[in-house]
């Protein structure tokens, strides 16, 4: 991935999309789905926790969604799907997990931009964001007792995920363009 290292990943992104184009050619669809969870206390969260937040689940969308959106705009056709977290459209207060959510928040901010300039390019950028999946990221433990406060009463699982980014990516969703689809079972909605 580019957002390995924090000072030099906007770097790390250029050498990822060239290989791809060297090894499979043009880009026409990029999925940002990357970016570690921390859980931390605010006050207890460091410096460089802090920053690899956004180094690793913010900046790599920008920097890849620039590197890939000439090609796209040069074909007239094209999908970014940007993975955030379910809620962080709500913009509340959130003391273990602030870092993250921030960013998670930004990348929303950041789907819509990118849908109002590239948009009238036949290019759609979109947003998926996952509540609670059972992708092998948290403890079962963890995820069974978020189960009761799940709406739906279970925990999604990853193809979930992979239905709701193939819409996305399809030709189906063509019309759909800076949307942020809620993946959670009604949880945090």
């Amino acid at each position: 991935g580019c957002g390995e290292r924090a000072w030099r990943n906007d770097v790390a992104c250029e050498v990822l999309v060239g290989k791809v184009r060297k090894e499979l050619g043009s880009v026409d669809a990029l999925v940002n789905a990357a970016g570690p969870y921390v859980r931390t206390a605010l006050l207890d969260q460091s410096v460089e926790s802090w920053r690899a937040q956004f180094d690793n689940n913010l900046h790599p969308v920008f920097y890849l969604s620039r590197l890939v959106a000439q090609g796209m705009v040069d074909r007239g056709w094209g999908r970014i799907l940007n993975f955030s977290m379910a809620n962080a459209d709500q913009m509340t207060g959130q003391p273990h997990v602030t870092a993250h959510y921030i960013s998670k928040a930004g990348v929303l901010m950041l789907t819509k931009t990118l849908a109002k300039i590239l948009g009238a390019h036949g290019i759609t950028v979109n947003a998926i964001s996952p509540g609670f999946i059972a992708s092998g990221s948290a403890p079962a433990e963890e995820l069974e007792k978020m189960r009761k406060s799940i709406p739906a009463g279970y925990v999604g699982e990853l193809k979930d995920a992979v239905s709701a980014a193939r819409f996305l990516l399809s030709d189906e969703a063509r019309y759909v363009n800076g949307a942020n689809l809620q993946l959670s079972g009604g949880w945090g909605v």
